[in-house]
């Protein structure tokens, strides 16, 4: 998770972030971005 300035933070762009030297590329997703698996009984 990462703030972004307002005008690149329209879903499906593609981004590139620094981690720890090392530039990666991104996509900005909807929020929830993950949904826990329902238990089953």
């Amino acid at each position: 998770m990462a703030y972004v300035d307002a005008a690149l933070a329209e879903p499906g762009t593609v981004l590139a972030v620094d981690v720890r030297g090392t530039e990666l590329p991104v996509t900005v997703v909807d929020l929830p971005f993950y949904r826990r698996p329902k238990e089953h009984a």
